[in-house]
């Protein structure tokens, strides 16, 4: 009986605080499926809990939701292994930074996030050309190329250091449209880095390889809060990216 008071206990903070954690989000960052799948995963785990003294003998329920557990924790635990760590040279030729949404026309935290490290590297690299890759949201009057355009120069880079790519609309279109560019400047595919948030490092690296480049890659860090968020959503984008293009 202990044993199931402790596990009830377990399973309530955790899903209290990935409801807390997914409100927060979509108040501060605003709602997505990362958010809907945390609120989720918490009000799950939290009703769990409260049967638990029933379901004794249920031992195939509870091997499966500790299967279902595992198969969200163990590819979140192999994205941030792989986010962590930088593959960059500093001597590229070009730098694409992929856009992550605008609040209210500016970079959202984590764009801003990802911008930072672009300046960072800029400042290593001033010969580097930037490509700022993200189109136009349904809910912003800019780009999300033109908002990290603004970004960018307003910390010291130069406008004639940064191309605009400003049609696509997911990450395989960012590295689609960001390779034709290019293309279109007779820049190197193979001498190119990319950066986006450490989460997103490994589903972007399969994009950039699918659209004929071979990148580096910095992982940006993102905001405490938004982590169990951004795990969750990346781990279904990446089972959404293996069905649909694999």
């Amino acid at each position: 009986m202990r044993k199931i008071q402790i596990a009830r206990i377990v399973l309530w903070s955790i899903g209290a605080l990935l409801m807390l954690d997914g409100v927060a989000c979509a108040i501060l960052e605003g709602a997505g499926i990362g958010v809907y799948v945390a609120v989720a995963l918490g009000l799950l785990m939290i009703l769990y809990g409260c049967f638990l003294p029933r379901l004794k003998g249920a031992r195939k329920m509870h091997i499966a939701a500790l299967c279902l557990c595992l198969m969200l924790l163990i590819p979140a635990v192999s994205l941030a292994a792989y986010g962590h760590r930088d593959t960059a040279d500093y001597d590229e030729q070009v730098l694409i930074v992929l856009g992550a949404g605008l609040h209210d026309n500016a970079p959202s935290s984590t764009l801003a996030e990802r911008l930072e490290q672009a300046c960072i590297y800029y400042q290593k690299n001033p010969d580097v050309i930037i490509i700022v890759s993200g189109g136009l949201g349904s809910d912003t009057q800019m780009s999300e190329a033109a908002a990290m355009t603004a970004y960018l120069t307003a910390r010291g880079v130069p406008a004639s250091s940064i191309l605009q790519e400003d049609r696509s609309t997911d990450t395989i279109e960012n590295f689609r449209y960001s390779a034709e560019l290019m293309r279109q400047q007779g820049l190197n595919g193979d001498s190119v880095v990319f950066i986006t948030s450490g989460f997103h490092v490994f589903r972007a690296e399969l994009c950039a390889r699918q659209a004929g480049l071979n990148p580096s890659h910095i992982g940006a860090p993102v905001k405490l809060h938004t982590i169990p968020t951004n795990y969750l959503r990346e781990v279904l984008a990446l089972v959404k990216y293996w069905v649909l293009e694999s």
